[in-house]
């Protein structure tokens, strides 16, 4: 049995015929307790049974009445008094947004951006001058602050700079470098070949093939500039 299918007009129909029961019951008791017979209780119970079902129907009926004469008359006055107000209220919330300065929004969501890029920046900067930064001089690592921005914002100006020099490094320190650039600003490995060959003198005449097979070494802490995954978590272990 789906108990899901009993509705509360069953229930209700089910309590109304205990009741009825009930009463009628009691009704047949007292009969017999007074002394009648039985024939004239059971007539009792009967009767009883039949003023129940009849008050039920008349109840039902008259409330059914009074609730079509609600949903037919006053419910529809009620319905059209209230239109106006309920409509502003569903407006008010489109006015609400079309007043707003979508501009005013754009702006402050491009300066949080830019904010964001510039502290990614900054910190690849830092990481760059503590590994390379003591193998150039002070005017390449000016040119190197240069570079790695240009490659950030993804310009083209690198390419007005003068190539960097670095000393005791050797080709493996800067290919690795170029990894944990292109790892750290999320960028495709090989994008970073064309920048390393233009930011760093002795890579200039190699095959871009050639540096793009050996950006990532999986021994690389035997140089000088090891390939590090997580430079922010480098340079917070470094920085104390």
């Amino acid at each position: 049995m789906d108990f899901r299918k009993i509705n509360s007009y069953a229930i209700l129909l089910a309590i109304v015929v205990v009741v009825g029961l009930l009463v009628s019951m009691i009704a047949r008791f007292v009969i017999l307790a007074k002394g009648a017979d039985t024939g004239t209780a059971n007539l009792v119970f009967i009767i009883v049974m039949g003023v129940c079902a009849i008050f039920y129907l008349t109840v039902m009926a008259a409330f059914s009445s009074v609730a079509d004469f609600v949903v037919d008359k006053i419910l529809p006055k009620i319905t059209r008094k209230n239109a106006p107000a309920v409509e502003a209220k569903i407006t008010e919330p489109a006015d609400h947004v079309s007043d707003m300065d979508i501009e005013q929004i754009k702006q402050e969501v491009d300066k949080r951006f830019f904010e964001r890029q510039k502290e990614q920046i900054e910190l690849f900067r830092r990481y760059a001058h503590r590994e390379v930064g003591p193998y150039i001089t002070s005017d390449e690592l000016v040119r190197l602050d240069r570079y790695i921005e240009y490659y950030a914002l993804q310009e083209s100006g690198s390419t007005e700079l003068a190539p960097i020099r670095p000393q005791k490094l050797k080709n493996a320190d800067l290919f690795h470098f170029g990894w944990n650039m292109a790892h750290y600003f999320g960028r495709p490995k090989q994008e970073v070949v064309p920048w390393l060959k233009s930011a760093f003198a002795p890579l200039a005449d190699l095959e871009g093939s050639y540096i793009k097979g050996k950006l990532y070494s999986p021994q690389t802490r035997q140089f000088i500039i090891p390939n590090i995954a997580d430079i922010p978590k480098y340079m917070a272990e470094h920085d104390g």
